[in-house]
């Protein structure tokens, strides 16, 4: 047993507890409390999948306490040890390596991982060629850091952001935490657990997903457009009480508290008018038939049983993650077709052998009319500008960019997720633990962000 121990792999090219020890605690394996023993036995059946530096420290949690439960029911230690160990808070050192887009290099490596073996990914060499356009990963990381900064005073102490390119579904860029390098805020919480900024966490791809808020009415108006509305069609809106739904009555208020009587979906949508949303959904597009959709499209979150969602699914009551949203707008921009996101194109043994190449594969799954008509409406900056301002931080004067905004109730999320024909970013802005930042909308929070990525994107790729 020592000899395996002295030798077993925990990750990060480190083998044996003692060197473990000493990479994720800065201590002796002697001077380890039971918690950190713990962590370290967690580790040794997947350790990349349970490295406390990647994306699955929830599991590496659970897996300790259950070792925890183990030692104290063989009498390893005590019940109050036991309830010590799994009280403690722990702290992992910073690693010293240094990963350019670490959160997508992990995002990678947990797929070729599942496709291939840790144990072969690791032993062969491989040579990965990704999707990554560096050019744009460095400038987004910069504007991260800096309006992250700033969304720290809204208490907003998170940011993830995701780009692709619509017409092939390639991760141009992918920022799953405002610093992957930097350290758990508020001191002192557990990684995966109570932390409103948890560094190695990727947002963008491994929580069970966030509300949309308002980000998710486009999948309902492509429903009702599918269903033969268009934006010239038109509802009342109006204090409407919409039925009993989760035991009390259902009567939500617009954004800004008013009522602006006969409306048309253009208007409804572009400036993003909750009650008329709730009625094209009611009324012109369906409940189950919007879930279809926005599933069809690349949302893989809706998955609780039709009787939870209600009215409220219009206005995000269904959670999603951002690299599912960012690829289901990529296809309204690319009229219809989905192309699912892709982050590899070919993996080569290290003398240069191709393994695979992965082919890009595409269906219509929304018929370009209602994409069409979905891309008119988030572009049209005449008639968002009511709401939203006629130079917001949506408008860019020199090219038709389709955008549009969310803020989830009591403000815990902030999106903003917007198109051209060849590029879909998506932003994010919000806490781990999911409590509530300062009463700011969508655009107030995540526009800044978005806008300066796309900025840059379109002075990038535009051809």
């Amino acid at each position: 047993l020592e000899f395996y121990l002295n030798q077993v792999p925990l990750g990060s090219n480190v083998y044996g507890v003692g060197a473990a020890s000493q990479l994720y605690f800065g201590k002796r394996a002697e001077e380890l409390s039971v918690a950190e023993a713990a962590i370290l036995a967690a580790m040794i059946q997947a350790p990349t999948y349970y490295s406390p530096y990647g994306n699955q420290t929830n599991e590496l949690h659970e897996r300790k306490e259950w070792i925890i439960n183990r030692m104290e029911g063989a009498g390893y230690i005590t019940e109050q040890e036991a309830l010590a160990a799994t009280n403690e808070k722990l702290e992992f050192s910073q690693p010293l390596i240094a990963i350019k887009a670490p959160h997508f290099v992990l995002y990678v490596l947990d797929q070729l991982f599942e496709e291939y073996g840790e144990e072969f990914v690791r032993a062969e060499g491989l040579r990965i060629q990704t999707t990554l356009d560096w050019n744009l990963q460095e400038k987004t990381e910069e504007l991260v850091t800096q309006i992250s900064k700033m969304n720290a005073g809204f208490a907003a102490h998170n940011t993830a952001v995701v780009a692709i390119n619509p017409q092939n579904g390639e991760i141009l860029t992918m920022v799953g935490s405002r610093n992957w390098f930097g350290t758990s805020f508020p001191e002192g919480c557990t990684a995966g657990i109570d932390c409103k900024f948890d560094p190695k966490v990727n947002v963008a791809t491994t929580l069970t997903g966030r509300q949309p808020g308002s980000a998710f009415k486009p999948f309902v108006y492509a429903t009702a457009f599918k269903n033969g509305y268009d934006g010239n069609t038109t509802v009342i809106d109006e204090e409407t009480n919409f039925g009993v739904w989760g035991d009390k009555e259902y009567i939500p208020q617009n954004y800004d508290g008013k009522f602006r009587g006969e409306v048309n979906l253009r208007q409804a949508l572009a400036q993003s008018l909750n009650i008329p949303s709730i009625k094209v959904l009611l009324e012109f597009a369906g409940i189950k038939e919007s879930i279809d959709t926005a599933t069809e499209m690349g949302i893989s979150t809706l998955n609780r049983p039709l009787s939870d969602y209600g009215p409220s699914l219009v206005l995000g009551g269904g959670e999603v993650r951002l690299l599912d949203l960012v690829s289901a707008y990529g296809v309204f921009a690319s009229e219809g077709r989905r192309t699912p996101p892709i982050s590899i194109t070919s993996v080569k043994r290290s003398d240069g052998k191709v393994i695979r190449r992965y082919e890009k594969s595409s269906i219509q799954v929304l018929s370009p009319v209602a994409a069409k008509e979905v891309t008119s409406i988030l572009s049209d900056n005449e008639a968002r500008s009511a709401m939203f301002g006629s130079y917001s931080l949506l408008y860019f004067p020199e090219y038709e960019v389709s955008a549009k905004t969310g803020t989830t109730q009591e403000f815990r999320d902030a999106w903003t997720i917007g198109y051209t024909s060849n590029i879909t970013v998506g932003v994010w802005v919000g806490n781990n633990d999911n409590t509530p930042m300062a009463e700011e909308p969508g655009v107030v929070l995540a526009g800044p962000l978005w806008n300066g990525v796309m900025t840059k994107a379109l002075e990038l790729l535009t051809p």
